[in-house]
This record gives C-alpha cells, structure tokens and sequence, in this order.
C-alpha cells in the first residue's frame, strides 16, 4: 500500500496501491468498491465524512469521487501527483506534484502553485488553508494561503511525510534519519522520537500528539511532548497509515496489506526492544523481513599497524572513527569492510558506499565486499527515487553477480537476489 486514507468519522477506509488499485472498506474490512486507476496511486485524502475522495497518480491526474465511488470531476495537470491532504473545513485541497506544491479548491480549480525543482513526497493543510507544508528530498517549505513562502528549511537528511495542526502551530515530520519530527509553526524544533527505522508517515492528532508508522514494522502513538503512549507491530515496513477521529479506527497500510487498530484507550507502552551486539538490526531497520543487508559475518577485531589490537574507536567528525581509521593496515580488505559497517550503521550510506569501494579493489575475490557495495547501491538508489524500484535493483545487480561467482556459491548474495526476484515478481531462478 503507497497510501491511506480514514475520515475523522471512522465510516470507511479508502487504500491506493503501486498498480493504481484504489479500494475502499468499511470500518469491518467488508470491501464496499474498488477502481483500477492504471498507475500508481500516491496521493489520497478524504473529507471529514467520507462522502469525498480525492485520488492522485502518476497518471497525472487528479480525481474527486463520491462516497459511493462515482467520479465527481477529474483535471489533467500533467505532472505526476505524489501526495495530497485536504484542509479540515473540505474546501481546499494540497498536492504534492513532481516539481511543485499547488493549492485547488474542492472543485478541483487551481489557487496557486509554487515551484520547487524537485517532488513533493509529503503535504499538509492546516484548517481553511492558512497554512501549507510539503516536503520533498531534504528540503520543507512553509506556504501561506495565497502561495507566498513563509519559511524554509533544509533538513539534515531526505524527508518522505509532513503533516501539520489544524490551526498551524504543529508540524510533523517523518524520514530517513528514522525520527519523528515535531516543530512549531514558525518551523523551530520542539521535539523528536527516535524509532527503530526511516519513518514514511505521520500523522498530527487532536491531542497534539503523533501517530507515525517506521520500517521497523512499528506503529507509534506519541504524546504531545513526544514521549511513547503506545505502540503496535502489524508485520513489515509500515507505507501509510490513517486515524479516524478520536483513534477508534486507524489504519495501518504495510507492503501487501490494511490492518486495523482501535487505539482510543491508550496502553502503556513499551519500548521497542534495543538492538544489543548480538541481535543489532541494521541501520534503518534494513535487513529486517528478508530485505538485503551487508554481510558482517567473518571480521574478527581490528589489527592496528604494529599487530595489536586496536583502542575501542571513537566516534569523529562526519562519521568515520577516526584512530581506527588512522590505524587501519591498509592493504587488509577487512579493515575496509569494517569501516564500511561503521558508516552504515551510523546511517551514512555513501560513506559506507565508498569503503566497499575501495574493499573491492583492494581484494576483487571477496564476495563480501561486492554484496555490501550492491546493498548500499540499492538503498542509495531508492533513497533518491523510492518509486523506481526496478531501477534500484538495476544498481545492485552487476555487483551481485560478482559476489556469486561462477566458481562459487556465495548464500548471502543468493539470498539477496532472491529478495530482489520476489520483489519483482520475477522467477526465483
């Protein structure tokens, strides 16, 4: 599922996928209809009733339709649509399209567009559109209602979902540094919640707080002040997620399918279970579910230039540690591969990118290193572009095929294609 959508009502639960099906359920599941709208659907927002759904794709276009599923009005805007809210009142609505953020009114008429060389990935609309966010790459700008930048800010990493109060004086985001985000309306920080993955969505709540769904395969339910509330794992990375008001629906969109919580009474929670040296998850929670991560195993400690042991390493500037680095005997490919890991549990994927490099050329034979240069390849790919994912396995395949040498059968290289066969519904063979 790319996207979600529930009314503050709770009447119905509206779903848009990669193959552009939009199918809409009633609170039960019971599935009410369904549409094939021929491409991918990422955008999908629902007035407070549910009697309007409006549906943008990468067809183009933009499409209102009833409650009951007739289509109301349709505009060609030609420019793929990546996200949409609609204002509380119903009387506005927000796109996110593949180089711009546009305001229409609920007929589907454009207010205004502003311009901003790169896809909006995420859109919110406070009430009566006083105020627009959208964000796109590290980049999150703040418009006002006649389209006029009122902030902007550059992010520390790459943004996949913004979302704001009803009166603008809350924002919320989610991304690739696996945080939520919460910040005030003038766009100075209030607080943020470390999970355990890149967080694709959020959603501000009546209370102030946040509800936001993780690649860890998390739901969170955070307080106004960001501390957990609650917590739920429906299974696999979270894409979407939409709460009725109140909590008594909220729906969870995972790669394949809805699950459905009622969270009106909160638990108490408990904190996701930390990584310790011998159950660590991977940065980001990739490697989580079958999906590809570097290979570790086989990397006994560190030998410095006179053969001992080195210090415990340090963290520096930028990243590397940097006396490790310093010590490091560089012709030995596992100090390499070591930096590598170090970069990519940090959450720096060029600069893991580069250390499989070089361990690539120091030993072209170890499988290791060119499975690891394949994984961070295949991350960096979709980081850039997280709807080409046959182009992101396009990045990964020449090196795996290298890993897997004819003369040899390396597992986690075989593992790894096999992720990338399913993932393409291609023949595991």
């Amino acid at each position: 599922m790319l996207c979600l959508a529930v009314p503050a009502d709770g009447s119905l639960v509206a779903a848009g996928d990669r193959e552009g099906n939009l199918t809409v359920a009633g609170p039960d599941g019971a599935l009410r209809w369904q549409k094939q709208l021929g491409e991918g659907i990422h955008g999908l927002t629902v007035s407070r009733d549910g009697s309007r759904l409006v549906v943008g794709s990468k067809d183009c276009r933009l499409r209102m339709f009833s409650g009951d599923g007739e289509l109301e009005w349709e505009q060609l805007l030609g420019k793929s649509i990546w996200s949409l809210a609609m204002d509380p009142s119903g009387n506005h609505l927000v796109a996110g399209t593949g180089d711009s953020v546009a305001l229409f009114t609920d007929g589907g008429i454009m207010v205004w567009e502003h311009e901003t060389s790169r896809a909006m990935v995420g859109v919110g609309i406070a009430h009566s559109a006083t105020k627009v966010v959208a964000c796109g790459d590290e980049l999150l700008f703040c418009l006002g209602k006649d389209g006029g930048l009122q902030w902007q800010q550059r992010r520390d990493d790459s943004l996949w979902d913004a979302a704001i109060s009803a009166d603008g004086e809350r924002v919320l985001l989610g991304g690739w540094d696996r945080s939520v985000h919460c910040l005030d309306g003038s766009g100075a920080d209030r607080w943020n919640h470390l999970t355990g993955g890149y967080v694709r969505s959020v959603t501000v709540l009546d209370d102030g707080g946040a509800l936001a769904g993780s690649h860890d395969g998390q739901l969170y339910r955070l307080s106004a002040e960001g501390e957990l509330q609650d917590s739920r794992r429906p299974g696999g990375e979270i894409t979407a997620i939409g709460a009725a008001e109140g909590l008594a629906l909220v729906a969870v969109g995972t790669g394949s399918e809805v699950v459905a919580y009622a969270l009106d009474t909160p638990t108490t929670a408990a904190l996701p279970q930390q990584a310790t040296e011998s159950n660590a998850e991977p940065m980001f929670g990739f490697g989580m579910f079958g999906t590809p991560a570097p290979d570790t195993s086989g990397l006994e400690p560190a030998t410095s230039m006179s053969g001992g042991a080195t210090s415990t390493p340090r963290a520096g500037e930028g990243g590397e540690f940097r006396e490790f680095a310093h010590e490091v005997v560089q012709g030995d490919v596992r100090n390499y591969l070591r930096l590598g890991n170090i970069a990519w549990k940090e959450g720096r994927l060029a600069r893991a990118l580069e250390h499989y490099q070089r361990a690539t050329e120091v030993e072209p034979a170890e499988p290791r290193a060119w499975h690891n240069l394949a994984v961070c390849r295949y991350y960096l790919a979709l980081k850039s572009n997280p709807d080409d994912v046959d182009g992101a396995v396009t990045q990964a395949f020449e090196p795996l095929r290298t890993a897997n040498r004819s003369d040899t059968q390396y597992e986690p290289a075989l593992n790894t294609l096999e992720y990338f066969a399913q993932l393409l519904e291609l023949d595991s063979d």
